[in-house]
């Protein structure tokens, strides 16, 4: 569960330990709450945040050490075209 932040912790955790190191971090995760702006609860918008940014943040800080040990590593952020251009009925 990426909005987890515990979640997340483990998850780069299992990922060392039954691969020996990661080479290559992406992150893919996101979603939307397709509501008005207005109609936006506090609980939906932290989700948002949680899943959208705080995420990658604890997955890229939990990885990025082995990679600068080793001299070597790629972090790929992927985001929402929404991060250009909203539309209609989207909150962010």
């Amino acid at each position: 569960d990426m909005h987890d932040r515990v979640s997340v912790k483990c998850l780069a955790q299992t990922a060392l330990e039954k691969m020996g190191r990661v080479d290559v971090l992406v992150n893919n995760a996101g979603m939307n709450t397709p509501e008005a702006i207005d109609e936006v609860t506090d609980e939906a918008w932290d989700r948002l945040i949680e899943v959208n940014l705080t995420s990658c943040m604890g997955l890229t800080r939990e990885l990025v050490p082995q990679m600068k040990r080793r001299g070597w590593g790629r972090v790929i952020h992927i985001s929402s075209m929404f991060g250009l251009q909203s539309k209609r009925g989207r909150s962010a």
